[in-house]
């Protein structure tokens, strides 16, 4: 039995008063009463003896029918109290954290072998309760002092207390720090007594370590993210710049110890309309593909920065769009490393600023009729067109109107035969309202690159096509008020002859003539 593992070894607590005189010391002084009553009786006389015994006897009838009938019932459990004490205690003995029950009084009722342990201790006399062993420390004394100040209130409480040492002392180095936690909380007694407290203290400093090696390494990884020789920045789908390292900040002039997640939007940083260019992306769901795009960002001091984006959207679970993972380049003069590659930056650069600004809707399309590389005012006119919510594409033809893709579709392919004249097609946008646009159709000179066969250019046509209604609508009126003015004025001339004439008759036949009257109506 002594060669038993710890592991197979239920460790006895240091201190348990809580169980007072168990039921076997109870049922013990019971039956030494029962034999000290008999003995008694045998000494005195039968006849006075008698009446007692009659009456003990009686007593313990009725107590026994008493118990009898509530244990049928289930008031009375046998042996369930003391099979339920057992299990607690091996759960508490069994524990790896140090566990103390103390009464209101602070006198330890229980604790555990974990918590002998844990502050150094072998002899029971030796054992303090927690708030003796803590209060060396003016940082653990305040800890205690919060935590005994909720249990006055009846309220459970924990804290992380940090010791210069070990509480159980031993060969420790000089300057080790120990994490520990504290958990107290009040137990209420079924009898309805004071409350008793429980408290729980463990050793937490490896987990502390662990803590703080990954802090450590969150910090080297966020250092090298910040000091990329890129620059990176993530924005949720309303547009608001929740983090941006320390290299994009630089090139914008920004202070990076000033800003906080969310006190920037894009529209602080992406040029005039080619904000269209993400918003577009970021408020597209189940976009998950990275673009490159090419714009310029604004400096604090207003000045442009040409960069090229590497821009990823991620999808959530619901297939919404989440926070944006941008890479950003810098292309400004000076970023490249040779004369060639310098003059093709250069000409990159000044394509992308007049593809992306220019007010007329632009966008490459393959033999297909899918829609490729498209400017900022396509995506403002036909409102991000281009995708249908994921990484497949859209056809051109499905942003007009059903009525007028016929004339897209026959536009299309003429400028994939390579046809030059195809003439401009007027067709409503699909969307809300009654929008319209212009397209110009024409085919790349070079045959393209397999995905830019076409080049469309549109123009929103939507006022115009409400100005002409009204120019006609004007015309109309105009029309039927010169009519009804000629109307008018031929029927004038016809009443003046009719007056003209009744006067004539009027100055031939006197009032007593009976056609007088007749020509007077006739006048009137």
């Amino acid at each position: 039995m002594n060669e038993r593992t710890k592991d197979t070894v239920r460790p006895d607590p240091v201190i348990d008063r809580s169980g007072g005189i168990n039921a076997a010391g109870r049922l013990t002084i019971l039956a030494f009463g029962i034999v000290g009553l008999a003995v008694g009786f045998a000494l005195i006389e039968r006849q006075r003896a008698e009446p007692f015994v009659l009456g003990i006897l009686g007593v313990l009838a009725v107590i026994g029918v008493v118990c009898m009938f509530a244990g049928a019932i289930g008031l009375i459990r046998f042996g369930g109290r003391g099979q339920s004490v057992d299990i607690t205690r091996n759960f508490l003995d069994s524990m790896n954290e140090g566990v103390v029950i103390t009464d209101p009084a602070n006198r330890i009722l229980y604790a555990n072998r974990a918590y002998a342990d844990l502050i150094g201790v072998t002899d029971a006399r030796e054992v303090r309760a927690v708030d003796g062993v803590f209060a060396g420390h003016p940082s653990s004394a305040e800890a205690i002092h919060r935590i005994t100040r909720k249990l006055r209130e009846g309220v459970a409480a924990e804290e992380e207390v940090r010791m210069p040492a070990p509480l159980a002392g031993g060969d420790t180095t000089v300057g080790e720090a120990r994490w520990y936690r504290v958990e107290a909380r009040p137990l209420t007694p079924e009898n309805g007594a004071k409350s008793l407290i429980a408290w729980a203290v463990a050793d937490i400093s490896s987990e502390r370590a662990r803590q703080e090696t990954i802090f450590q390494e969150l910090q080297h990884a966020i250092d090298y993210l910040d000091h990329a020789p890129a620059g990176f920045f993530s924005a949720e789908p309303d547009g608001r710049v929740v983090y941006i390292n320390a290299t994009l900040a630089e090139w914008l002039g920004m202070d990076i110890a000033r800003f906080e997640a969310g006190s920037l939007t894009l529209a602080d940083i992406v040029k005039g309309d080619n904000i269209a260019l993400l918003t577009g992306i970021l408020t597209e769901r189940g976009h998950d593909r990275t673009d490159v795009i090419d714009l310029d960002l604004v400096k604090r001091d207003g000045r442009s920065l040409p960069v090229r984006l590497l821009h990823r959207v991620p999808v959530t679970a619901d297939g919404a769009p989440g926070a944006t993972r941008t890479i950003v380049l810098n292309r400004s003069p000076g970023e490249e490393i040779s004369e060639a590659s310098e003059a093709l930056r250069a000409s990159e650069v000044r394509f992308a600023r007049f593809f992306n600004s220019a007010p007329i809707a632009i966008a490459a399309i393959d033999p297909d009729g899918f829609i490729g590389r498209r400017n900022a005012e396509f995506l403002k006119l036909f409102g991000g067109g281009g995708d249908d919510g994921g990484s497949k594409k859209r056809k051109l033809i499905d942003l007009v109107a059903e009525s007028d893709r016929p004339m897209i579709a026959a536009a299309l392919d003429s400028a994939k035969s390579g046809a030059t004249d195809i003439p401009r097609i007027d067709a409503s946008i699909v969307g809300e309202g009654e929008r319209g646009a212009r397209f110009y159709v024409n085919p790349v000179a070079d045959g393209g690159d397999g995905e830019e066969a076409i080049i469309v250019n549109a123009i929103d046509i939507t006022q115009q096509r409400v100005l002409e209604q009204q120019f006609a609508q004007s015309q109309k009126m105009e029309t039927v008020g010169k009519l009804a003015g000629g109307i008018a004025h031929d029927f004038n001339n016809v009443l003046t002859a009719i007056i003209g004439f009744s006067d004539l008759l009027l100055a031939n036949h006197r009032p007593s003539d009976p056609s007088f009257q007749d020509i007077m109506n006739i006048k009137q």
